[in-house]
C-alpha cells in the first residue's frame, strides 16, 4: 500500500512541477489557495473541553472507584510501564497504535495536546488500568460518538491491535461525563455495578463460568490474604531529596490484597497470596533451593508477596516478603495513630530491615505529607541508631 502510495505522489509531482511557477502566481494575485489549506489544517483539530483540573478530578474518582470495587488502577501514560499479559502498554501506547472498538479498527490519538485534539479520530483523553484483575479503560472523546469510557480484559489479537467495547458500567460512564462538564463525584457503587465491572468485557474472566443457559454465573475467588482495615485505602510522603530518593511524593494505594505504590515515572504492583498457592515445583525450590530445570514464574516473581505478622519496637507490624524470597526481611508496615498539631492522625509506617528501621511515614493527604515531610517520632528507630 506504502508502496503504491509513493508511486502515486510522485506521478503527481512531475505533473505539478511544469506550472509550479504559474501556481504561486496564482495564489498570489487572488490569495486564496494558501488560506484555504490553512483553514483545512485547523478544521482537523477539535475542542474536547478536557483539562488538568478535570484529569486530577479523574485519577481521585478512580482511586475511589478501585476501591469500591477492590481493584487497583494505575493511570497509564506515555511514561509509565504496565505489562498487559505478554504485552508493554507503553509500547503500545507511545507508538501510536490503533484500537478496535466493537470490532472495528479505529485510529486513535492518545493523549492528545492541549488544542490539538483530533476532529477524525478517537481522542483517548485519559486511560486506567489494574493488570492484576485484567481491566483496562479508557476515557475517550470522538466528533462523532461523543465522550464514552472503552473497557477491555482481553488481550492483543494476531495483528497486535487490542479490542474494546463500550463499558456497561452506567457509574462509571455517568462519572467520565459528570467529571467533562466539571459536576462534583458522589460515591454510588452498588453490588451490580462490581459484576458490570468484571464482566463488561463481553469475556469470561477467571472467576466466572459459563451456566447452561448462556449466562455468566460468578463463581467466588479463592480469599487471598488482605492487608489490615487500617491499612486500606490512599497514603502519600513527600521527600526533600537524598543521594538515593529524588524530590517528590510517594503515593501508594491499598485495596483488598492489592498495594500499588507510584513514585514519579514509576509504578509497582504487589499483589498478596498464601503459599498454599505454590506450585510443586514452587514449593520444592522453596524447600531445597532446587535449581536444576526450575525456571521463575516472571510475574509472580514481580508482583506476588506473602504475608507475615510480627511485633518490634512495640508495635505490631504486617510484613510482604516476594514470592520467590528466602532469605532477608521484605518490607513491614504499621498504622500508629500520631498526634499532629494537636490533632490525632493515623500515620502508616513502612520499616525494612532486620531492625524493622524506619524507612518512611505516610499520611492520607498530599498537603499532609508535605508539612510532616521531615518529621521523626518518638520511638522512631533508624539503622543509624543501632
Amino acid at each position: 500500500m506504502r508502496k503504491h502510495l509513493g508511486i502515486a505522489l510522485i506521478a503527481i509531482v512531475a505533473l505539478v512541477l511544469p506550472s509550479c511557477g504559474h501556481t504561486a502566481s496564482h495564489s498570489a494575485a487572488n490569495g486564496t489557495s494558501s488560506s484555504r489549506s490553512a483553514k483545512t489544517t485547523r478544521e482537523q483539530h477539535v475542542n474536547t473541553h478536557w483539562t488538568e483540573a478535570k484529569s486530577h478530578h479523574l485519577d481521585q474518582y478512580m482511586n475511589q472507584f478501585g476501591t469500591e470495587m477492590g481493584q487497583s488502577y494505575g493511570r497509564v501514560t506515555k511514561n509509565v510501564e504496565f505489562r498487559w499479559y505478554n504485552m508493554s502498554i507503553k509500547q503500545y501506547v507511545t507508538k501510536g497504535s490503533n484500537i478496535l472498538v466493537g470490532g472495528k479498527a479505529s485510529k486513535v490519538v492518545w493523549f492528545p495536546k492541549k488544542n490539538r485534539d483530533s476532529r477524525t479520530k478517537l481522542n483517548v483523553l485519559s486511560s486506567y488500568v489494574d493488570i492484576t484483575s485484567h481491566v483496562w479503560y479508557l476515557f475517550t472523546y470522538s466528533s462523532k460518538d461523543g465522550y464514552r469510557v472503552l473497557v477491555t480484559q482481553k488481550r492483543a489479537r494476531g495483528d497486535g491491535l487490542v479490542p474494546f467495547v463500550q463499558t456497561s458500567n452506567q457509574q462509571l460512564r455517568s462519572a467520565f461525563k459528570k467529571i467533562v462538564r466539571g459536576q462534583t463525584i458522589k460515591s454510588s457503587s452498588t453490588a451490580s455495578n462490581k459484576t458490570q465491572a468484571s464482566s463488561n468485557a463481553s469475556s469470561t474472566s477467571s472467576g466466572a463460568s459459563a451456566s447452561s443457559n448462556g449466562t455468566t454465573a460468578v463463581v467466588p475467588a479463592k480469599q487471598e490474604p488482605q492487608f489490615p482495615a487500617a491499612m486500606q485505602g490512599t497514603w502519600y510522603s513527600y521527600t526533600s531529596g537524598s543521594d538515593y530518593e529524588p524530590a517528590g511524593y510517594t503515593k501508594v494505594v491499598i485495596s483488598g490484597n492489592k498495594m500499588t505504590t507510584s513514585q514519579g515515572d514509576t509504578t509497582e504492583y504487589t499483589e498478596l497470596h498464601d503459599t498454599s498457592e505454590y506450585t510443586a515445583a514452587e514449593r520444592r525450590f522453596m524447600d531445597c533451593g532446587n535449581y536444576d530445570g526450575f525456571v521463575m514464574d516472571e510475574y509472580r516473581s514481580d508482583h506476588w508477596g506473602k504475608t507475615d505478622t510480627f511485633e518490634a519496637n512495640g508495635y505490631q507490624w504486617f510484613n510482604v516478603r516476594g514470592w520467590y524470597q528466602s532469605a532477608g526481611d521484605g518490607e513491614s508496615f504499621c498504622v500508629i495513630n500520631r498526634s499532629v498539631d494537636g490533632q490525632t492522625v493515623p500515620v502508616l509506617t513502612t520499616g525494612y530491615g532486620a531492625g524493622t528501621w524506619v524507612d518512611k511515614h505516610m499520611y492520607r493527604t498530599p498537603e499532609l505529607a508535605h508539612q510532616q515531610a521531615d518529621v521523626d517520632y518518638p520511638g522512631d528507630v533508624v539503622q543509624s541508631d543501632e
